[in-house]
């Protein structure tokens, strides 16, 4: 699973808090009705950092019968953030081909080494998968971003050949499996909005099923019945290690958290591992790890409604790696650089 820390890692300034100022600039010729929106932003740079969940908030200031002015600011930010990240797009090379998959597949092989986890967290996914040396290993992505950098790098592989392994008499090829935009691509059908009703301040509107056609990412993904939601419901029904690289695990995915949990819960040989980023994290005592592992692991039990019990009973089999970056690297060309 992967999100907006893997393409700021190639160099992209992809964020939301990096788009508002291109965005604030452009409502100035906009009609008054659009610049509502930018004008609250620009009142609160950091809330706004969330959009999705802000947005849920800033329903609050219309009334019931004004959801075609809410659509209306929605799809103009929309519309001007896929713009704004398919220019960020051309700002990557990636003719170094031979660079970029010998990076990414250190970071497909070697994700669980001792190098990104804690030794028994290393020791347990590497039990794990010599447990299954004979099968073949398939390293598929859901990808939470707009853009198409990641199938960019996956392309530089060649033949999306992961690893040839001697397994006794046999030959075992580890392969690039699917990758699935769970909410589209700033190309086709790009999905922005909220986790669920609960997530939209103004109570009517969060009643009103046509409006959560528009505002609530399962019920988008549903209406627009593309199944990719399906499809990446399948990927993770059917896999024996996930992987979270690059996400927050913010509130607005929480269907998606709830459902990792629910997965991890009906197998005990199931691992979760996350790459968390947190650049205030240090571990310099005998608090800080501990601490960190518990604030990951409170705000999954969140969304899934778990007891105390139950995320220690998960605990074992969740890994943490903070700050291992192991998809980092600056593509931008260098005139964008030195520019």
């Amino acid at each position: 699973m992967i999100g907006n820390g893997f393409d700021v890692g190639l160099g992209m300034k992809t964020g939301f808090k990096d788009f508002f100022p291109v965005y604030l600039a452009q409502s100035e010729k906009k009609p008054q009705e659009i610049k509502r929106l930018a004008k609250e932003i620009k009142n609160d740079f950091q809330t706004w950092s969330d959009f999705e969940l802000q947005m849920g908030q800033y329903t609050a200031l219309f009334g019931s019968g004004e959801i075609g002015k809410i659509i209306q600011q929605f799809r103009d930010f929309q519309t001007e953030f896929m713009k704004y990240l398919k220019e960020k797009q051309k700002e990557l090379s990636f003719q170094d081909k031979t660079a970029i998959a010998e990076l990414m597949l250190s970071a497909l092989k070697g994700f669980y080494t001792t190098t990104n986890l804690q030794n028994r967290s290393s020791e347990t996914i590497e039990k794990i998968l010599r447990a299954r040396a004979v099968e073949k290993r398939q390293f598929h992505f859901i990808s939470f971003n707009y853009t198409c950098a990641l199938e960019n790098c996956l392309d530089t592989i060649p033949d999306r050949l992961v690893e040839i392994r001697k397994v006794g008499k046999s030959t075992i090829k580890d392969v690039v499996g699917k990758i699935i935009h769970v909410h589209g691509t700033e190309r086709n059908v790009p999905i922005m909005g909220v986790g669920d009703s609960y997530q939209i301040a103004n109570k009517e509107l969060a009643s009103n099923e046509r409006f959560l056609r528009y505002f609530v990412k399962p019920k988008i993904n549903a209406a627009h019945r593309t199944n990719q939601d399906v499809e990446t419901s399948t990927l993770i029904s059917n896999s024996t290690i996930i992987c979270v690289y690059g996400m927050s695990l913010g509130a607005t995915d929480k269907n998606w958290w709830n459902e990792v949990l629910l997965w991890l819960k009906e197998n005990s040989e199931r691992q979760l591992v996350i790459f968390d980023y947190d650049p205030e994290f240090s571990n310099t005592s005998q608090f800080d790890w501990i601490e960190k592992e518990y604030s990951i692991l409170d705000k999954l039990a969140s969304y899934n409604n778990a007891s105390e019990q139950d995320i220690e009973m998960l605990r074992p089999r969740i890994h943490i790696a903070v700050n291992k970056n192991i998809f980092e690297m600056d593509l931008r060309m260098k005139s964008v650089v030195l520019g």
